[in-house]
């Protein structure tokens, strides 16, 4: 087994007599790039501490290389993580901050050399060798601490939230970075975040955690097209799904909608326990439509022009806001009556009670 292979295993996180973590499960290949995404408070960072060995769990096993590491201290995992707040010597250059960790294990001074000057090629920092951080952007700091990381080799990176302090432009640049970075090293990496858009370009295969459990595990595209509960329909994808409660027909083929038509079913639906479930559909699914089977009619209350896309805004009924997202060039204004259609298979159907999928 490689060493870079993490398992975790039945992991549960007390803090007192609040449990944070509810028992998750989850393997991670060599060279995998793996994003856990969630809401604050879910138990994410809480989590990536634990396999740093920052925390304690309170039951399971934390396996690296196929050995429990449970009682080994983090200096001897062979693991490199990356904090939120760059973490970096102030009195220190860009340099000696990276060096630093490899001077403290003894390591030949040639060989400090080459690893920092490879950390420093791979992530641009040529330039920037003897400034300190305060001479740095944020931008920069966090490549440094990149760096620091990098020359470790470790056998696996930990990021917790490490764009978290740059502005909106910066983030986008250090997300590249980060992509970068795993495609020339190819390094296990276990990256924590509640951005959403960072989940979906940079992982290999999202966890989706909310209140300690883990949702849904499969790659960004599995979870966005088929996503496993209601939580996580509800959480990926902007402008969020639309969900809606729906009566489900007798013969468990249609739905219907509060006010509206008989939307029919992609397959019939057996596994329901109660006649109302609730429906799931994503924006961009529901198209302008002529008259005929399955249309409904929204009247628009508000129209926001975005240049690539159009969101349009209007009731379903009184108590259901739908967001109907079109293309840029729609002509649409507050007031017009527009005919919608959504095909069958575009439907996501969820148990009204355990929000787990159905369809």
């Amino acid at each position: 087994m490689s060493d870079a292979h993490i398992r975790i295993v039945n992991i549960k996180k007390n803090f007192g007599k609040v449990r944070v973590i509810e028992g998750v499960n989850c393997d991670i290949k060599e060279s995998e790039f793996i994003v856990i995404l969630g809401p604050s408070g879910c138990g994410k960072s809480t989590l990536l501490r634990i396999i740093a060995g920052l925390e304690t769990a309170t039951e399971g096993d934390i396996l690296i290389g196929g050995n429990i590491v449970n009682q080994v201290e983090p200096k001897d995992r062979n693991i490199a993580m990356v904090f939120q707040n760059y973490a970096l010597y102030p009195h220190m250059t860009v340099w000696n901050n990276m060096a630093y960790g490899l001077k403290v294990r003894k390591m030949p001074k040639a060989e400090i050399e080459i690893r920092v000057k490879k950390a420093a090629d791979i992530l641009g920092l040529d330039g920037l060798m003897q400034r300190t951080p305060r001479q740095l952007s944020g931008g920069q700091r966090q490549r440094v601490a990149m760096g620091r990381a990098i020359v470790r080799d470790p056998a696996v990176f930990l990021f917790d939230e490490p764009l978290s302090n740059l502005d909106a432009k910066l983030r986008v640049q250090m997300r590249l970075e980060i992509k970068k970075l795993h495609q020339a090293v190819r390094t296990t990496s276990i990256y924590v975040t509640h951005d959403q858009v960072e989940a979906m370009t940079l992982a290999d295969r999202l966890i989706v955690m909310n209140a300690g459990h883990f949702d849904h595990v499969a790659t960004p595209m599995e979870v966005y097209d088929r996503p496993a509960t209601l939580f996580v329909a509800g959480f990926i994808g902007s402008p969020a799904m639309n969900i809606i409660p729906m009566e489900l027909a007798g013969e468990g083929n249609a739905v219907k909608m509060p006010g509206g038509p008989w939307l029919p079913l992609a397959e019939r639906l057996n596994n329901a326990r109660d006649k109302t479930v609730m429906v799931g559909m994503r924006p961009e699914n529901i198209a302008l439509a002529d008259n005929g089977p399955g249309v409904f009619q929204i009247p628009v209350d508000l129209v926001e022009v975005l240049g690539a896309d159009t969101l349009v805004h209007g009731p379903l009924e009184r108590e259901h806001m739908l967001t109907i997202r079109l293309p840029g060039s729609s002509q649409v204004n507050p007031g017009d009556k527009l005919n919608f259609q959504i095909r069958p298979e575009r439907l996501h159907l969820f148990d009204r009670e355990t929000g787990v999928r159905l369809n």
